[in-house]
Formats: structure tokens, C-alpha cells, sequence
């Protein structure tokens, strides 16, 4: 069985917003060090929303952006736990069956 590219699984990913992640942020290797490298930015994302959350509430928007680009704190921790679940994803393809070589 072959797992689907890395551009097909970026492809796949649901966006509420219309915006899907750009591709130049993705890795654009199978390699399992370089996936692992954007899960564990996506993972420093999610922190970031969910202690800005903590600090400012679920309703809370970032007032420095611009009005088109706002969202609620809610909104912006389930994007980012989406990216997030694209990450684990692409580690999950990058390191091959679990039953797989060691």
C-alpha cells in the first residue's frame, strides 16, 4: 500500500476559513526529521493560542490585525489544533507502519 503525497494530504485538509496552509510551510519531503520539525511548530502554535486564551478569553480577538483577518481565540485554537492534526499526519506517514522496521 502507498501513502498518498504530501501534497495530497496538504490538499485534503479541511479549512473553515478558505485559507488552507500555504504550501511553503509544509515539508516538502517525506523525511521524518523534517515532519517532525513542522509538527513541533504546530504544537508551539496551538500553545500560543490556547495561553493567549487563557489570559484574554474565548471571545477575545487580536485587535492588531486587521479587521478582515480577525477571529475569535475560540476560532483560532480550533485552526491551529487542525493544523495540528495535519502534522501528526504527515510524522505518522513520514515514519512509515507502525508494525514497520524499527
Amino acid at each position: 500500500m502507498s501513502a498518498a503525497p504530501i501534497h495530497e494530504l496538504h490538499n485534503s485538509q479541511n479549512s473553515d476559513r478558505g485559507a488552507q496552509m500555504k504550501k511553503k510551510y509544509l515539508p516538502n519531503t517525506r523525511d521524518a526529521r523534517a515532519t517532525m520539525g513542522y509538527l513541533v511548530e504546530e504544537c508551539g502554535e496551538v500553545l500560543a493560542a490556547v495561553g493567549k486564551t487563557l489570559r484574554h478569553g474565548l471571545t477575545s480577538c487580536n485587535p492588531e490585525l486587521p479587521i478582515e483577518e480577525q477571529e475569535t481565540n475560540r476560532d483560532w485554537i480550533l485552526r491551529e489544533l487542525k493544523d495540528l492534526e495535519h502534522a501528526i499526519k504527515l510524522v505518522r506517514v513520514s515514519l512509515g507502519p507502525e508494525d514497520g522496521p524499527r
